[in-house]
């Protein structure tokens, strides 16, 4: 999605989303985990998704507990397989085994990224404690439409984009929100876009 021009060049945003329990160790935390902690997330509801549309909360995997345990805070109506997808990592219930998410029995307040900086500073003074983000700025090559395209600076070089990890004003914005509010953790995820380009990249391969 078009999200913003900056030095007459378009800022696209994409969804991104790598995660398991396993990997996390977030399974030692449950009921039965070598934590002994018995965690489940049951009543927490000081969790936060924002991504590229709405959720779809009719999922059996939050309606497990007999009532959806997603709210749509920002009455998003777009439903995005991605918000799901990523939903379904925070808060799955483990209809399907599978599909269990870290906070199983947990509730969760979405919202698309349409004015995702003002939502998260006014969650965030009303409570809100830890919010996931898995989507970013295309950075360098992206090849989502079938062909690949340059993100990048053209006049640079197509071969690394110096905005991959570049603090920006997104990010200054983010850190703002963070200092004003020292019990809310913003989760974001990296990307896995570093690499990624044509094989030719490098060699003229540029586009107009």
């Amino acid at each position: 999605q078009l999200m913003d021009v900056i030095d007459g060049k378009p800022v696209y945003q994409m969804t991104e989303n790598v995660g398991a329990a396993k990997t996390t160790r977030a399974f030692e935390l449950w009921e039965g985990g070598s934590t002994g902690l018995n965690l489940n997330g049951e009543g927490y509801d000081k969790l936060g998704v924002w991504d590229g549309g709405a959720v779809r909360a009719t999922h059996q995997e939050f309606n497990n507990l007999g009532s959806s345990r997603v709210t749509q805070v920002d009455g998003a109506s777009s439903q995005s397989d991605h918000a799901t997808h990523v939903s379904g990592t925070l808060i799955g219930g483990g209809v399907v085994a599978n599909a269990k998410g870290m906070n199983y029995k947990g509730l969760l307040k979405a919202y698309d990224w349409n004015s995702a900086e003002s939502e998260m500073a006014t969650a965030a003074a009303n409570g809100l404690e830890i919010s996931s983000h898995s989507y970013g700025p295309v950075r360098g090559w992206s090849n989502s439409t079938g062909s690949w395209v340059w993100h990048g600076d053209a006049n640079i070089t197509n071969e690394a984009d110096y905005l991959f990890g570049f603090y920006g004003s997104r990010s200054r914005e983010w850190d703002q929100i963070a200092y004003n509010a020292p019990n809310y953790l913003i989760l974001a995820s990296a990307g896995n876009d570093r690499g990624d380009g044509p094989s030719n990249a490098g060699t003229g391969n540029i586009p107009p």
